[in-house]
């Protein structure tokens, strides 16, 4: 399936495209000055690839490879959230542009867009990962994660060779020798049985602030983590 993701112009590819090209997970994401690639874990089971290029209009390309077209429509949806599509950057530098200081900052850049997460869980493990190192180590230490944990792929795409794991996958995991320490390991797993249990949904229906309050009762889990989830 391949569709147009239309946006409100100006659209800062080459700053979104260098957050991710930063930050993808090794086995699981492949991105570039030009593209954007990961696999799906789909929720009937089997795996898929997502990739996202720059049109030649005011939009995305967007390609889906999928078993059937079941829940194409799901998939959309997320990839428009995650490039932050449906923004209108003329409002919003208007309004920032009141400010004295964002003023400037808001003409040197109008077309800045928030990267989103493709899927909570996702971006949750790789923020526990992340706790008090580098972009460049989580992003490691998160690759060895997929890599182990992960359902290896039998049809390949731009080195991308695993899906990313379940969260019933991580919550028994053996996680020595990944680069993370005993009590991450344990944070992670944590974080992993409560998803699994249906303890913690990730989902922010009474706000980012309730979501984080519940996130933080986890243990290995403090504000920066749970704030950075919710955002």
């Amino acid at each position: 399936l391949t569709c147009h993701l239309a946006y409100r112009p100006p659209y800062d590819w080459p700053q979104l495209a260098r957050f991710l090209r930063g930050r993808a997970i090794p086995g699981v994401e492949h991105a570039t000055d030009d593209s954007y690639t990961r696999t799906l874990a789909l929720p009937e089971g089997g795996a898929g690839f997502l990739t996202v290029t720059p049109g030649n209009g005011h939009w995305l390309d967007l390609r889906l490879e999928l078993p059937e077209l079941g829940g194409a429509i799901a998939l959309v949806a997320r990839a428009r959230r995650m490039f932050d599509c449906g923004a209108d950057p003329a409002a919003i530098n208007a309004h920032l542009a009141r400010d004295a200081a964002l003023k400037p900052l808001v003409r040197k850049r109008p077309g800045l867009r928030l990267p989103s997460a493709f899927d909570p869980f996702e971006l949750a493990v790789r923020a526990i990962v992340g706790q008090q190192v580098s972009v460049a180590a989580a992003t490691t230490v998160t690759g060895r994660v997929a890599a182990r944990c992960g359902t290896p792929l039998t049809e390949l795409r731009a080195g991308l060779t695993h899906l990313f794991p379940a969260p019933a996958a991580l919550a028994s995991a053996d996680l020595g020798g990944l680069g993370l320490t005993t009590r991450r390991a344990d944070t992670l797993r944590g974080f992993a049985q409560a998803v699994t249990a249906g303890d913690l949904l990730l989902d922010t229906p009474r706000g980012p602030d309730a979501f984080a309050e519940r996130m933080m009762a986890l243990p290995g889990i403090g504000p920066w983590t749970a704030q950075y989830v919710a955002l």
